[in-house]
């Protein structure tokens, strides 16, 4: 998971020519499994997005939820 992860962020973030203009996208990705990190829908979204936004942080990476 977190090597998929990783390859789409590589593949994601290489510098793009749109036109004349140099482009580059940055992505961060939360990952939350089940049932590990929530049983519903709501809270596997809810840990996803903590754990995105943990991964801003560092900019350009993954990070799987871990509970308090």
């Amino acid at each position: 998971m977190e090597k998929t992860a990783k390859r789409l962020i590589n593949q994601c973030t290489e510098k793009m020519v749109i036109g004349d203009m140099e482009v580059k996208v940055g992505m961060s990705i939360g990952i939350a499994t089940y049932p590990h990190n929530g049983r519903t829908y709501e809270d596997l979204i809810s840990s996803a997005d903590v754990a995105m936004y943990k991964a801003k942080e560092s900019k350009n990476t993954s990070y799987i939820f871990t509970s308090c």
